[in-house]
Parts: structure tokens; sequence; C-alpha cells
């Protein structure tokens, strides 16, 4: 809660900077001053992580003022509610309203790229990244995650070009060495790419993907104990992470630990896989038990 306090304050900073400005459309000074009393209740409320009644107040002086111009400051601070709230499509939403207003503000595009990478809208999440990457073409992150996308969607060569230009200015940048591993893997560099994981989980222990990367490859080789190990690994570090613990499961049932896997199964639907993906395994599990 916190994080994304900060992350909202950031903004908050910009709309509270652009409160004096005058709106786009003409209403009168009694809606004006209602206005702008909505706006800064709703920060109060974000400073006090009441957030449901700070999305209520900003939507409120949305409705008084519709055509104002610092209403795209009011949609990104809802896209980061609805985000810290994991409505994601919802928070994409408000920040493509804010962008509406204002194309191109980086405080505004960033967090839309954001999303769309990790909701794994790749080719949208390039195409906003690209328009960061124009105002700023040395941003490590930026290009990084370009090139991240690209490796998602396999198109290597143009992966290349963008995670080399990221390690160009920030050789330690996570997601550019991620995306060259990951590389390296798909395009058959298997003994590379092992010993880049390695040097990787050494550099960055706390990044579950790495050892769920790893687990991946122990796995296809027949090293079930050491891919059972770094998924464990996985998991502790992303407990809620549902594929990391599906696929955990499907280790366990694959080396008849039926009690583990039971256990894995269950735990993978409360998380949000569904029943009916899983249930002949889960059976399968309660009659070997």
């Amino acid at each position: 809660m916190t994080k994304m306090r900060a992350s909202i304050g950031k903004v908050t900073e910009l709309l509270v900077v652009c409160l004096g400005l005058s709106p786009l459309c003409h209403v009168s000074a009694a809606a004006q001053d209602e206005y702008l009393a909505k706006v800064e209740e709703a920060l109060r409320a974000v400073s006090n992580d009441s957030l449901q009644k700070a999305e209520h107040l900003f939507s409120q002086a949305l409705r008084i003022s519709p055509g104002d111009s610092r209403n795209a400051l009011i949609y990104s601070n809802i896209g980061k509610i609805k985000e810290s709230q994991g409505e994601f499509e919802e928070a994409i939403n408000s920040y493509s309203k804010a962008i509406l207003q204002y194309p191109g503000t980086p405080a505004f595009l960033r967090p839309r790229a954001v999303l769309y990478l990790s909701t794994a809208q790749y080719q949208l999440a390039i195409s906003d990244y690209k328009r960061l990457a124009e105002q700023d073409p040395q941003n490590a992150e930026y290009n990084s995650a370009i090139g991240y996308a690209y490796t998602k969607l396999s198109r290597f060569a143009e992966a290349d070009d963008y995670l080399n230009k990221a390690l160009a200015v920030n050789p330690k940048e996570y997601v550019a060495l991620l995306g060259k591993t990951i590389v390296l893997l798909e395009t058959g560099h298997l003994n590379e790419a092992r010993t880049q994981i390695d040097i990787l989980i050494g550099m960055f222990p706390d990044k579950a993907e790495l050892y769920s990367l790893r687990s991946d490859q122990e796995a296809r080789e027949g090293r079930s104990e050491l891919a059972l190990r770094d998924l464990d690994k996985a998991v502790e570090l992303e407990p809620q992470n549902k594929n990391y613990v599906l696929r955990r499961a499907y280790l366990h049932f694959e080396a008849h630990h039926y009690s583990k896997a039971l256990e894995d199964f269950q735990n993978s639907i409360r998380l949000g896989i569904p029943r009916s993906a899983i249930n002949t395994e889960m059976q399968k599990c309660k009659d070997e038990l």
C-alpha cells in the first residue's frame, strides 16, 4: 500500500500544481470551487489510504467539470487506484483517457505501457514504449521493455537490437539481461542460457522468474528434483503466482508425489485456475492416496 501511495503521489504532485490552471470548459465559479474542493478531499483520502473514497470523490469532480484540462491528472490517479486493486483493464482505460487529453506525456504513457507489458499485451506495450523512447532514446528501461516484448512475440532480431541499446546504457538493467537470456533459450543456445541464468540468480536472487526459467530447463532435461527445488523457490518468492503453483503441482504429479500435487492443485484453484482444467489430475491424486 505504501508503494502504491507513493506512485499516486508522483501524479498527485502534478495535480496540486495544476489546480490553479483555468479549465478548458466554461463552468460557474461556484462549480469551480466545488470541483477543487472534491479534488483536494480526494487527495487527502489518498494520503490516508482511503482509496474507494478517493475514487468516488475524483469521479464527482469529473462530473462537475467534465471538460476540464486538469481531468487528465484525475484520470491518472484513478488509474493508479484501479491498478492497486488489480483492476488492470479499468486502470488502462483511465490512463488512456488521460493520454487522450495530453498525448505523449510520460507521466500518463509510462504506467499504461507497464500495464500492457505485465498483462501480455505486447504489441500495445511496444507502441507505448516506443513513443516514450522517441522522447528519451537512451532510456534503458524503455529500450529493455521494447526488447523484452519482442522476445515474447518471437521477434528475436528486433529484440536483440533494443536489448543491446539498453545494456549499452546500463549493463545491469535486469529486464534487458532477462530478455537476452530468453533469446538464448528460444534460439537454442542452451548452454549459454543456463550459464546466464545462474549468473542472473547470483545478481538478482529475489527474482522468482529466474528460478522458474531454470526449473523449466531442468524439467526438460529430466532433472526433476532440481526443477522442483527451483520452483519451490519461485513459489516462496511469489506465493500468489498461480502459474508457479500449478506448474509445481504437475511436477509433483509426474513424480508421483500425489499428496503434494493435490495440495498445489487445490491452491491453484484458490488462486484462480478453473477446477475443470485440472479435475482429472486431482481425481487421480485422490485415487492414489
